[in-house]
């Protein structure tokens, strides 16, 4: 499903600020500990530290692909043990990025599996009758006089919600899946300002259309 919502004033995430601020912040850690270098050496360094960077990133983003597909098909249906999960990606010939998730028979894989399933049953556990819905899109777009919406252009903030609960009450909980090597606590200052920002863009999309939002988790 995708929603539409009214054109607000929160502004999409930036990606080249993104860059320039963990460039400058990898400069500052490594000029404490390259103090006899120049300014130019130094240039060269941050640039090929980021290079490998990059590509850790696009191996940690296709981790948290697969992880996100594997949530997916176990939050959008009512599946109770791995077996039922593993048939399902038989049957549907599911593809995977990794290595891992590829040969999904192995330990990582059923992992992965057990604690999902763990988290999902902790959820319904403490908010009974909930229910799950996956990977919501949203757009947000002006509405034009005569009620259609107008077209969607580049800088149009967009995006897809994980997993939304909604409880017996009617709250509803957003939750981002993300893959990391540390838990929360442990992350840098600026990723978890960068996570909860995200968090509460979706929280502000959903409450635009008069939905009560009690909870933000990732």
């Amino acid at each position: 499903a995708t929603i539409v919502v009214k054109k607000g004033s929160v502004r999409p995430f930036d990606k080249d600020d993104w860059r320039k601020k963990t460039k400058n912040s990898l400069k500052d850690r490594l000029k404490n500990k390259h103090r006899n270098m120049d300014e130019t050496e130094l240039d060269e360094l941050v640039d090929n530290s980021f290079v490998e960077i990059d590509r850790f990133n696009d191996e940690t983003a296709d981790v948290g692909t697969d992880i996100h597909k594997v949530a997916e098909i176990i939050f959008a249906n009512n599946f109770r043990s791995s077996e039922e999960v593993i048939k399902y990606i038989d049957n549907n010939n599911v593809e995977f990025k990794t290595d891992s998730f590829k040969k999904y028979r192995d330990n990582i894989f059923n992992g992965t599996l057990e604690f999902i399933f763990a988290f999902k049953r902790d959820l319904e556990k403490t908010y009974p009758k909930c229910k799950f819905l996956t990977e919501i899109g949203f757009i947000q777009s002006k509405l034009n006089t005569d009620g259609t919406y107008a077209s969607i252009k580049s800088d149009t903030l967009r995006g897809i919600i994980d997993l939304v609960m909604v409880d017996a009450d009617g709250g509803v909980h957003i939750f981002d899946f993300k893959s990391s090597a540390s838990a929360f606590a442990g992350w840098s200052p600026f990723k978890k300002e960068r996570t909860m920002t995200q968090l509460y863009i979706y929280k502000k999309m959903l409450e635009s259309l008069n939905l009560n939002v009690k909870t933000l988790r990732c």
